[in-house]
């Protein structure tokens, strides 16, 4: 089985009240979520860990399959909070997606093989003009734009959005490149977690909106 990761970065907001949205979140639809002691291991299929702030964004990384319900919570964390969310996932290892939210609505979405599903049918819409997220995180949509492509239409599997990425187009890592480009740093193994949180429902999933 291939890479699953969803995680979202939260612009300008407190790593503590972060937690507490994702918590009341959860909450909310009936998923039990309890506080996990600080330096305890951290179970990545359960557990919502909140990164502290790297410039003006923080990163939660959410359980390894939480892909298909978390832009559905990052909408209804943003709404609630009037926060910047970019959310990204990666699927089976296959493609990567980005998703932004502000003030509870989608301003950009993006799928690197939007083509995946054409054999079952279920090939999604998505808006990859960066203009409005460029606009809301105050940065030029030029820097964000070569990232958005179609990474099975691409002429060389060696290609980059920049020669200094440190991924091509055709890896799903490439995602941070393209969050670094927003100013969003994904988390390095070693950096301690503000807050974890540990999911404590086992269907939590099924409980969770898509």
């Amino acid at each position: 089985m291939g890479l699953f990761l969803a995680a979202s970065a939260f612009r300008r907001a407190d790593p503590q009240e972060i937690a507490q949205a994702c918590r009341d979140y959860f909450l909310s639809h009936g998923v039990d979520i309890e506080t996990v002691p600080p330096g305890a291991p951290i179970d990545y299929a359960s557990d919502v860990v909140v990164y502290e702030p790297q410039g003006d964004w923080a990163v939660v990384l959410w359980p390894q399959y939480f892909g298909v319900n978390v832009g559905a919570a990052a909408c209804a964390i943003a709404g609630e909070k009037d926060w910047l969310i970019s959310t990204v996932k990666i699927y089976d290892g296959a493609y990567w997606e980005h998703l932004a939210h502000l003030h509870g609505a989608e301003i950009h979405s993006h799928c690197s093989r939007p083509g995946y599903w054409d054999e079952e049918g279920a090939v999604s819409d998505w808006d990859s003009d960066p203009e409005e997220l460029a606009e809301a995180s105050g940065v030029s949509a030029d820097a964000l734009r070569p990232y958005l492509v179609d990474a099975a239409k691409l002429e060389s599997a060696e290609a980059k959005a920049f020669p200094e990425d440190r991924h091509e187009l055709a890896d799903v890592w490439v995602f941070s490149d393209f969050w670094r480009r927003l100013g969003v740093s994904f988390p390095e193994p070693d950096d301690k977690p503000a807050k974890v949180l540990r999911i404590m429902t086992a269907d939590f999933l099924d409980k969770l909106p898509v």
